[in-house]
């Protein structure tokens, strides 16, 4: 079965994790106008700071609760949105996906990346790092000499390029 299909351990998942990360995403949005609240005096930089520890603690919620078999988490932020959305990584971390509003979870293809420009750098990361560690296998055991001996380096190196 393919990652992400309908009905899916990772499907249903990310279903729900959605549902409860926009639901948090709007009540935490609603506090700022709410007087007495930590964050209604915040200034718009104080604002930002406070609400992207806020995104990053409920992503760190999610990601240590889930299943065996469901890719890590992410937040990101779509072009022209102030609000980051919950993006999906398969297990080995070359596809990205998101949860439509219309209900489906569906994968970040290359015609969508460039609304989020931080999975697309992260995606391309992964897959020449995927693509490396299949290379040193496909050598056997000199690959696995090399890829002890170069292979954290070369990632180091890929992150390094796709980061900028």
């Amino acid at each position: 079965m393919a990652y992400g299909m309908e009905n899916s351990p990772e499907y249903n998942y990310f279903k729900q994790q959605v549902a409860d990360y926009r639901a948090g995403r709007s009540a935490y949005r609603g506090q700022r106008t709410t007087e007495g609240s930590p964050t209604f005096a915040l200034s718009d930089k104080e604002y930002k700071t406070a609400s992207g520890k806020y995104y990053s603690s409920m992503k760190d919620q999610i990601n240590a609760n889930r299943p065996e078999g469901t890719g890590e988490f992410a937040t990101s932020i779509r072009t022209g949105r102030d609000d980051p959305s919950l993006v999906n990584y398969n297990p080995n971390k070359t596809r990205a996906y998101t949860f439509s509003r219309q209900g489906s979870m569906e994968e970040i293809g290359s015609d969508r990346m460039s609304q989020y420009a931080d999975v697309d750098r992260e995606t391309k990361s992964n897959r020449a790092s995927a693509a490396l560690d299949q290379g040193f296998k496909k050598m056997g055991a000199v690959g696995a000499v090399a890829s002890s001996i170069l292979g954290d380096e070369m990632k180091r190196k890929i992150k390094q390029k796709y980061s900028r």
